[in-house]
């Protein structure tokens, strides 16, 4: 998969602004201080290259779209429960967690990207923010300025779906099914994340 970092933060920025929600401009230059326009999506796995992170969010939003006009036909109601801004803002916000998250090693594979950990050119370091995968993309959205509504934000804190559960914890249990059964942004998201991870960029 080619990669145009310059077009892909124009689409990502065209979305964003195409919602006209409160503070977009403040998150607009938050994204590009945080450097999510060319931070890989993986260090080792999915597009683990420059530029990788907003082209997978802008594929989870692409296959988020999809599944939602798809499941228009055959849930008509749907279209009130879940609205377009509602897609952009969770797709391409879903993984800002990321953004300071991978770090380039000093030797690096020539390879566009590949799944070898030793050829892998980035090494993975949590301790900037350690709060949690989607819970540290919801604080850092709002930190952000922006508005988000609460289908968002808990579809963003459970796109990981059932990788991110303690099993263990009822609370939290209790919560992502509740969470699910509440939004279904919350499911939208969590399969369009995984159709562009396993599919679209296998």
């Amino acid at each position: 998969m080619d990669i145009n970092i310059k077009a892909n933060k124009d689409k990502c920025i065209e979305l964003l602004r195409s919602t006209g929600r409160e503070g977009i401009e403040y998150l607009i230059i938050e994204l590009e201080k945080m450097g999510f326009f060319t931070a890989p999506a993986s260090a080792v796995h999915h597009l683990n290259c420059e530029g990788g992170l907003a082209q997978h969010s802008l594929n989870t939003y692409y296959a988020a779209l999809g599944v939602w006009e798809n499941m228009k036909i055959y849930c008509p109601h749907i279209a009130k429960e879940v609205e377009p801004d509602n897609i952009i803002m969770a797709a391409l916000l879903h993984d800002i967690c990321k953004c300071d998250v991978y770090k380039r090693k000093r030797e690096s594979s020539t390879r566009p990207y590949n799944y070898s950990k030793e050829e892998s050119r980035y090494s993975a370091k949590y301790d900037e923010f350690p709060i949690g995968h989607g819970e540290k993309s919801v604080i850092l959205a709002l930190c952000s300025g922006v508005v988000l509504c609460d289908s968002e934000m808990v579809a963003i804190r459970w796109h990981m779906g059932p990788w991110s559960v303690n099993m263990e914890n009822n609370d939290e249990k209790l919560s992502f099914k509740a969470a699910q059964d509440k939004y279904a942004l919350v499911t939208i998201l969590q399969v369009a994340d995984t159709l562009a991870a396993r599919i679209m960029e296998r």
